[in-house]
């Protein structure tokens, strides 16, 4: 009678086990499904996903152009704070697909799958556990509403990230000379393409610096060097060529932005707890067991790559203007590790033993579980692109430039020359207000009393150029505000601010 009850109970566990686990595949199979059929849908909409990629959209325009990415700033033209690797490589693919957001989308909805599947791969290669590497594609792909659907945003972070894992997962692997250089290839493009690489890839450079002097591996010199070189002669050639300004977007304003300490704790309320706290404690538990086991190389490679990234998100997610995207290698580097976790459990507990499995696929259904969302909300549709052709047809009507802060890349749309995007002027405020902000607010104050715009378009009644005095000599110069798209949610970004185009002032005939 005893016999047949435990077989009973191990038949029962079984059972609950297999529902666990295929429940955990069915959700791998429905966000890698829901990322891969939002993005190709998402693909070819004619107007923002994001209210700065527009800015991007205008960037790659000049490069096509032959014109510079960093110069002074205007009310013309203001730089953004990347490095320039993006800009280059999707005008190169805008010669072969059009001068239009998919160039840039491509790019990186591309980046983000490779980045998928590196990190499968990268799992499976370590753990030999098909589960654990599907687990570990699954939570990615997961993450896709966490990081503001961004993979596919025509923005420079899932290219950063692809390049950043795939330097990481050759310093891992690689055991030649000729792997080493690759990897300080990829790192050095990931550089090159957010400067983010720079602050997470310290602490691992400065420990495979230490141990490349211990050890004496060529492989790691072969990365350090290649990194060195690559990145010292590229900023200093990009420097020389730009008269400074490329320092002083990408270096000197990203330096001043203020860090608020409340924030800190935002950190961890909003992105941690809710969402990721079982892939978080998962990934600690990986580590804990890799010392357990004494397998001191692995513990400080991965330890010191996932405590960079971690503590590196944490604070640039404390800066005012940081968004969802900056958790982007938080979620890669929580995946890797959830992955890693079931593998090295799974193995050292042996396989078959259902009442130790039984609490693995627990812990991976309930972690794909908490990130489910609905993919159709965040897909455009016809109403939004409706949206947008009536706001193009009314902008072309106007003679002369019209200022369409917020989205210039609409000017360009309506047959207008583009000037500033109001989110690199942002930038330029908040770290150097006493210099180029204070010129950049007296610029617009001129051009607002030489009524040089027949139009300014406005997302919400002040931007950042203004301040009582600027906001003063709209209303004397201007007409309005006049509402511009009738539906409340019509033509809204599907991520980020989601400001839309909605205030028309009008130049006046006789201001008084």
């Amino acid at each position: 009678m005893g016999k047949t009850t435990e077989m009973r109970s191990e038949f029962l566990a079984r059972w609950v086990v297999r529902v666990l686990r295929g429940g955990a595949l069915v959700f791998v199979l429905f966000y890698i499904m829901a990322f891969i059929i939002a993005s190709l849908k998402r693909m070819s909409y004619p107007y923002e996903l994001e209210w700065i990629e527009g800015g991007f959209l205008l960037v790659m325009q000049r490069v096509l152009g032959g014109k510079p990415i960093y110069t002074p700033p205007s009310l013309d033209y203001i730089p953004f704070i990347y490095p320039p690797l993006y800009y280059y490589l999707t005008a190169a693919l805008a010669r072969v697909v059009g001068v239009k957001f998919l160039a840039l989308r491509l790019v990186s909805f591309t980046s983000a799958l490779l980045t998928l599947l590196l990190i499968m791969h990268w799992v499976y290669r370590e753990g030999r556990s098909a589960f654990a590497a599907l687990s570990a594609a699954g939570f990615f792909a997961g993450s896709y509403r966490l990081s503001g659907t961004w993979f596919d945003v025509g923005r420079v972070d899932s290219l950063f990230l692809f390049l950043l894992m795939a330097g990481m997962y050759l310093l891992t692997t690689t055991t030649s000379v000729t792997g080493g250089i690759l990897a300080g290839i990829c790192l050095f493009l990931a550089a090159m393409t957010k400067q983010t690489a720079l602050s997470i890839l310290l602490p691992v450079l400065a420990y495979l610096f230490i141990r490349g002097v211990w050890q004496r591996e060529k492989r790691i010199w072969a990365t350090e060097l290649t990194f060195a070189l690559l990145l010292v002669l590229s900023v200093l050639w990009l420097s020389w060529r730009t008269k400074g300004w490329f320092w002083y977007y990408t270096v000197t304003i990203p330096g001043g932005f203020p860090v608020f300490p409340h924030a800190l704790w935002r950190f961890w309320k909003d992105d941690v707890f809710p969402y990721v706290s079982l892939a978080f404690v998962t990934t600690l538990l990986f580590l804990w067991l890799t010392w357990a086991r004494a397998r001191w190389n692995t513990l400080a490679w991965y330890g010191i790559f996932f405590a960079s990234v971690f503590l590196n998100t944490w604070l640039v997610r404390s800066h005012r203007g940081s968004y969802l995207n900056d958790l982007m290698p938080f979620h890669a580097m929580l995946a890797l590790g959830l992955g890693l976790w079931v593998a090295q459990i799974s193995r050292q507990w042996g396989r078959g033993d259902v009442w130790k499995e039984g609490p693995i696929a627990l812990i991976v259904f309930l972690q794909l579980l908490a990130l489910f969302y609905n993919p159709t909300l965040i897909v455009p549709d016809a109403r939004h692109v409706a949206a947008g052709d009536q706001v193009v047809a009314k902008l072309a009507h106007f003679e002369g430039d019209i200022l369409v802060p917020f989205h210039p890349y609409l000017a360009v749309r309506a047959g207008k020359r583009p000037h500033m995007h109001i989110a690199a002027a942002y930038d330029v405020l908040r770290s150097d207000p006493d210099r180029w902000g204070q010129r950049l607010r007296e610029e617009t104050r001129n051009a607002l009393r030489e009524q040089r715009f027949t139009a300014v378009v406005l997302d919400q009644p002040l931007f950042w150029l203004m301040d009582a005095t600027t906001e003063g000599l709209l209303k004397v110069y201007y007409e309005g505000p006049l509402p511009l798209i009738r539906h409340p949610d019509a033509f809204r970004p599907m991520t980020g601010l989601r400001l839309r185009p909605g205030r028309l002032y009008i130049k006046k005939e006789h201001p008084r």
